[in-house]
């Protein structure tokens, strides 16, 4: 049982550090960035085809991870459909309250650091907490299939580590 919970944290670990690096890289191109930085301009442009095939593939990406991570937490048990659900909701709930408080409330309100070249006054605390809610709400919309994704493919494949 310390195995996976160690093995656990350190794929929390490595989501924490992927979500930083992916917010500040990547996701600048993907779709929801581009469609948030128009509403924050109050412009009604819409994001381009290229835009949307990085969300697409960012998507992929992280279904991928999620199963990777669950073939190394737990390697070694024969878990059924229902444990490997659990896992992946947990770790999306974890790394979506990581994405909410210290990427979008810390750094992008509270730090605000000058190599992100965020527009002055932009995002406010309002348009971030408006942000926060619908990814708790509307967001499950999104990660419940992703969650459901990735626990059917490790279920089916088994590939174990």
């Amino acid at each position: 049982m310390n195995k996976m919970l160690i093995r656990s944290f350190l794929v929390l670990l490595f989501g924490m550090v992927f979500f930083l690096v992916l917010s500040f890289t990547i996701y600048r191109k993907s779709y929801y960035y581009k469609k948030a930085r128009a509403e924050m301009a109050g412009t009604s442009t819409s994001p381009g085809i290229i835009s949307r095939i990085v969300t697409f593939m960012t998507s992929l990406v992280m279904v991928f991870l999620m199963f990777l991570a669950d073939e190394w937490i737990l390697s070694g048990s024969d878990p059924g459909i229902g444990v490997l659900v659990l896992v992946n909701a947990l770790l999306v709930t974890l790394l979506s309250l990581f994405d909410a408080i210290v990427i979008d409330i810390l750094i992008l309100i509270k730090w605000r650091p000058a190599f992100l070249n965020l527009p002055e006054g932009q995002p406010t605390y309002a348009y971030m907490k408006k942000h926060v809610r619908k990814q708790f709400t509307y967001g499950w919309l999104f990660k419940i299939p992703f969650i459901l994704l990735a626990s059917f493919l490790s279920f089916t494949l088994d590939i174990g580590f």
